[in-house]
């Protein structure tokens, strides 16, 4: 559906994105991760025809999209302020695009798009009478209301609080897989990209480090850069182990690493044990526990052990 081949962009002393390959299949949401300033949204707006790559090509469909104006590409970018028109109602927001087109009723489509995200009964109300979830759907009903080829989104769940965020997360997925439509999705959460998608690119310093399903990233990551993006991780001498496979116990135990306990954190769902060892110099690795295993006292000595199997294999 969508393809970049070695795209670059280079803005005045600074390049923002380097030779960067990717292959988005048809109705696949994928995830494009990476921590501010790594290129990622660069990538988009070049997608999208706002900014001119320095190189390379990019194709949809096939169909080389170098030199065209936005408007001249089949794809709709969902922007993270949502980009509502505050004056307009719902309904009108949502005919912009295809007003701009020509069509003179789009009330069909309108009604289909708004049914689409749910928000039937509230066509004639305006951004500011709408929640910050509703406003989410607005946005994302007026991209795909254009049936797009690809649906761009630029962060459009951080301005969302913590628990709006999960619910209207789970909504996203779901409605992606109904349209049908290929989503580029563009975050610096880890958690909402490995939730999401069904393949993630991580980015780091304008170059795409790795693509790969979720898990396979997760799990078996191409760089120490990656494991440490994703989640978390224990590096115990030339060993790299999540905090969710790192084991403590009070007593020693087979090839247990002795350690100290620096301080524990009740996070609702699991308990979470800070420790000093030799073989730790400038880290404090960390083992979780459920609420209801034994507690570890600040000072006391431990043991870390964890299967050789759950050991991330970085490359030398």
């Amino acid at each position: 559906m969508l393809e970049l081949r070695k795209v670059s962009k280079a803005f005045p002393g600074h390049v923002a994105v380097q030779d960067v390959s990717l292959t988005l299949q048809p109705g696949e949401f994928f995830s494009l991760v990476g921590p501010s300033g790594c290129g990622k949204t660069t990538t988009l707006r070049m997608v999208a025809g706002f900014e001119t790559p320095t190189s390379g090509e990019i194709l949809l469909k096939g169909e080389l999209l170098n030199g065209r104006k936005p408007q001249e590409r089949n794809v709709s970018t969902v922007f993270q302020n949502y980009a509502l028109f505050p004056h307009l109602s719902v309904a009108e927001n949502v005919a912009f695009g295809l007003r701009r087109r020509g069509v003179r009723d789009p009330r069909a489509q309108v009604a289909e798009a708004l049914r689409t995200v749910r928000l039937e009964g509230k066509e004639q109300r305006l951004p500011a009478e709408l929640s910050g979830g509703e406003k989410q759907r607005v946005a994302l009903a007026r991209s795909l209301v254009l049936k797009p080829d690809v649906l761009l989104l630029d962060e459009p769940l951080s301005a969302l609080d913590p628990q709006l965020r999960r619910q209207v997360r789970a909504e996203l997925k779901l409605l992606q897989r109904n349209a049908g439509i290929t989503f580029l999705f563009i975050t610096h959460d880890q958690e909402e990209a490995l939730s999401l998608s069904d393949r993630v690119g991580v980015m780091n310093d304008g170059k795409l480090e790795q693509v790969a399903a979720p898990e396979e990233a997760y799990r078996r990551p191409a760089s120490r850069f990656v494991a440490g993006f994703l989640g978390e991780v224990n590096w115990i001498g030339g060993t790299a182990v999540r905090p969710e496979a790192t084991r403590i116990s009070p007593t020693s135990c087979g090839q247990a690493l002795p350690c100290r306990v620096v301080h524990t954190t009740f996070l609702g769902s699991v308990i979470r044990v800070n420790v000093e060892c030799g073989e730790c110099v400038g880290s404090t690795p960390s083992a979780e526990l459920f609420p209801h295993q034994t507690g570890f006292a600040t000072g006391q000595t431990a043991y870390l052990h964890w299967d050789r199997a759950d050991e991330l294999l970085l490359p030398s």
